[in-house]
């Protein structure tokens, strides 16, 4: 077998499910990178850890020395601070882990490396019933963004690929953490109400979707454009997906509660009601018809 996919950032939720996409799709190895060895699939000979603290300078050398003694990986860069409201109340940390860290990694990748790095939908900005299109003005409402198209320069400067992601909802596949879809389904199993945003809709995708998106770019010969939106077809707001959930399990769709989202974040950081993105690029990439939300 052959080390063909290097992932940092690998115990997140996203990380989790592509290690899972990997591992039932392909007969290949990955290097997964990421705090505590705690990842999905570990247990996997195919899975090789390789734990450690991108806040260590040791860590980050001795993590581009193990990626490029392999020749022509899959680098997929997941690493990040996410949380938006964490980026607007700590800069200079966010900066430091989003920008600076990244920037040294990719810089030392070897060339021959294919890198995906993972941007978001926030880039745009507010958009109401607009569906944003890979080439068009970017507007970013928050830190958070601004610092994504930071990111993206980054990549643009090694010829990766920026992959922009929506809101993503799913069960997790991790056994060391629980998503907000797992808790929304815990909550309505024990008969609680559950309140969501009505007003608020992006191009939601599951994170299995999605994984199974980037595989297929990543299997892609041809050199890939510089940003690629990956994006269900239909716009859903959380209010949907709770509904969505309901109708699964057999939950009373009454336990979801209709919510507006109008001044929820007052001491958070700015958010867009709505943020869509055109899916035709990835369609035409990967030979699809329809990208739609699994749950």
């Amino acid at each position: 077998m052959i080390v063909l996919y290097g992932i940092i950032g690998a115990g997140g939720f996203l990380g989790s499910w592509l290690i899972k996409k990997i591992l039932e799709n392909t007969d290949e190895e990955v290097i997964a990178a990421g705090r505590e060895n705690k990842f999905f699939g570990k247990e996997n000979k195919r899975v090789i850890p390789f734990s450690g603290d991108l806040r260590d300078s040791l860590y980050r050398k001795e993590l581009t020395a193990v990626l490029n003694r392999k020749e022509n990986l899959k680098i997929i860069y997941l690493a990040a601070v996410h949380n938006i409201d964490a980026v607007a109340e700590d800069p200079s940390a966010a900066y430091f882990f989003n920008i600076s860290v990244l920037k040294e990694i990719v810089e030392k990748l070897n060339e021959q490396h294919k890198i995906f790095f993972a941007s978001s939908d926030t880039v745009y900005g507010e958009g109401g019933e607009h569906f944003f299109k890979e080439n068009e003005q970017l507007n970013p409402v928050s830190l958070y963004g601004e610092q994504k198209i930071q990111g993206e320069k980054i990549i643009e400067s090694v010829s990766g690929t920026s992959l922009r992601l929506p809101l993503m909802f799913s069960h997790s596949v991790s056994p060391y953490k629980k998503h907000f879809c797992d808790n929304i389904v815990q909550s309505l199993s024990k008969g609680e109400t559950v309140k969501l945003f009505t007003d608020s809709v992006r191009s939601t995708l599951d994170y299995g979707t999605a994984a199974q998106i980037i595989l297929k770019l990543s299997a892609i010969k041809d050199k890939l454009p510089a940003v690629i939106n990956i994006a269900g077809d239909v716009p859903i707001s959380k209010y949907d997906l709770g509904i969505m959930l309901a109708e699964k399990y057999n939950f009373p769709k009454s336990l979801i509660v209709p919510e507006i989202s109008e001044g929820k974040f007052i001491k958070g950081a700015q958010r867009a009601k709505s943020t869509l993105m055109d899916n035709g690029l990835v369609k035409g990439l990967i030979n699809e018809k329809n990208i739609q939300i699994k749950l």
